[in-house]
């Protein structure tokens, strides 16, 4: 049973004060109401001041007078606080009615009137097992319905017991149908809960129409938490001038590129701060050795644009935007900063070094080497590659990605679906949750975790206070040194 509050409530004059009281942790909570502002609450030889609530240290078996005094009406009145009563632990619990593939914070308060929270052994089950009390880790849930209790015991004895239940449901949304509507604004027919990425708004629910004044980087969320795929929609190019003639040395303003010749980007040349290049359909732009396009605001492209490409150099760096969808990317191109960087069905050198972007969306790119840093969120779908590195990012979601060789370093929280890797490395306190998913050979070590769930291990090696959790899984040999590994 959960434990029962008793609370006093005492009207103790003609004027209409009223004291409500009970215990917790050895304290007796008094609320006082009434006409005064304020009152004095005197106990034996102590004073206590309040405009409403007063704490007052209370031990167990203590009868005391307690004398209510309204401040302003001078209404004085004494009351009997008797603290004999021992009532079992009381229990508030709250979990969300569904849940998904990430851990879920348990809503848990215990408290009793006598004993303090350290003294209360309170213990959680989860299906009838032992559980941590804190949070719920679904990896070895099956679909369906299923019970987390919390049971508290105080030290003369008593019982109380609180049972939650919930679903798990392990379905992922979709992206949404959406339809472009002049001027320049996106329309959900079926106004999906989605999750802001860029800007970083948290989850909004009932979204029906977005303004593309800027770019958006969005992903789909279910009742049970379950995100779906991320996907980006570039800004709109409004109040763009066409940009007179073909040779670029500088850049002042928002221009548009227009027709099918090449315009050629002479010397160092700056797209700054909130100023944007958008290339039209057919237009192209050639940098050639010796020259550079440096990246501070906004560059993209329309549908057809076929190349930017030369021996020169693409630098996308401090706020730079860029958004290229359907072209080649046929240049020596990096990224120092800049704030988004998504490439969509683009043909790119072979490899590809990014640091301190913040955003990185790339989707049906052809690199063969990709490089990571100290990134915010980065979403790859549809790569194959030869080698991934990923340091230091704050959040990456890999979706249908093969990879030769994968390094998961620094720091790095890691989410790889229905994607195949050869070879898996994690390490220095990282975070690698895989679902639906091929490995051929895993190596852990300084403190990393690693969830796995519906997937297949060829061989694992933890080392270093690694912690490895499967369920559902096809696994071969694994070996563990100073690590913990738990499997279903």
């Amino acid at each position: 049973m959960k434990g029962l509050l008793i609370l006093f409530l005492i009207p103790i004059s003609a004027f209409g004060i009223t004291v409500g009281y009970y215990f917790k942790s050895s304290y007796l909570i008094m609320n006082i109401s009434g006409h005064d502002k304020s009152y004095t609450v005197k106990v034996a030889s102590e004073t206590y001041n309040s405009t409403g609530t007063v704490v007052i240290p209370w031990e167990k078996g203590m009868v005391k007078s307690v004398e209510v005094i309204g401040n302003e009406s001078g209404e004085r009145e004494k009351i009997v606080v008797e603290g004999l009563h021992d009532s079992p632990p009381h229990i508030r619990l709250k979990v969300p009615k569904v849940v998904g593939y990430d851990e879920v914070k348990v809503n848990l308060n215990v408290w009793d009137d006598w004993d303090k929270p350290n003294d209360i052994d309170l213990r959680c089950f989860l299906d009838g097992a032992t559980s941590e009390c804190d949070e719920i880790d679904p990896i070895f849930l099956d679909v369906g319905e299923h019970t987390f209790e919390a049971r508290a015991v105080d030290s003369f004895g008593n019982v109380s017991m609180s049972t939650a239940r919930f679903e798990f449901n392990p379905a992922i949304p979709k992206i949404p149908k959406m339809s472009f509507k002049s001027p320049g604004i996106v329309i959900f027919p079926k106004s999906p809960t989605l999750r802001f990425i860029m800007p970083h708004l948290g989850v909004q629910k009932n979204v029906s129409a977005l303004k593309l004044n800027r770019g958006y980087i969005l992903q789909p969320v279910n009742s049970a938490g379950n995100r779906g795929k991320v996907f980006t929609i570039p800004p709109l190019p409004s109040g763009l001038t066409p940009l007179s003639g073909r040779a670029i040395t500088s850049i002042s303003g928002n221009f548009i590129l227009l027709g099918s010749e090449k315009y050629s980007v002479i010397g160092k040349v700056l797209l700054p701060y909130k100023r944007t290049i958008a290339l039209s359909e057919n237009s192209q732009i050639d940098i050639p050795i010796g020259s550079s396009f440096i990246v501070k605001g906004v560059l993209q492209n329309l549908s057809g644009s076929p190349a930017i490409s030369g021996d020169g150099n693409v630098l996308l760096t401090e706020n730079g935007e860029i958004y290229l969808s359907g072209m080649n990317l046929n240049v020596r191109f990096s990224a120092n900063g800049g704030k988004v960087l998504y490439l969509n069905d683009v043909r790119t050198p072979d490899t590809l070094n990014i640091s301190g972007t913040e955003y990185v969306v790339l989707n049906k790119v052809n690199i063969k080497k990709l490089v990571c840093k100290n990134s915010y969120g980065v979403y790859l779908r549809n790569l194959t590659l030869e080698d991934l590195k990923l340091f230091d990012d704050s959040e990456v979601i890999l979706d249908s990605v093969s990879a030769s060789n994968l390094v998961v370093s620094s720091f790095s929280k890691v989410t790889l679906k229905d994607s195949t890797v050869s070879s898996l490395s994690v390490d220095t306190l990282s975070r690698l949750d895989v679902y639906n998913s091929r490995i051929g050979s895993l190596s852990s070590d300084k403190g990393s975790f690693i969830r796995m769930r519906n997937s297949e291990l060829g061989s694992a090696d933890l080392r270093w206070f690694s912690k490895f959790e499967y369920h559902n899984c096809k696994t071969g040999e694994i070996s563990s040194s100073n690590s913990e590994v738990l499997g279903r």
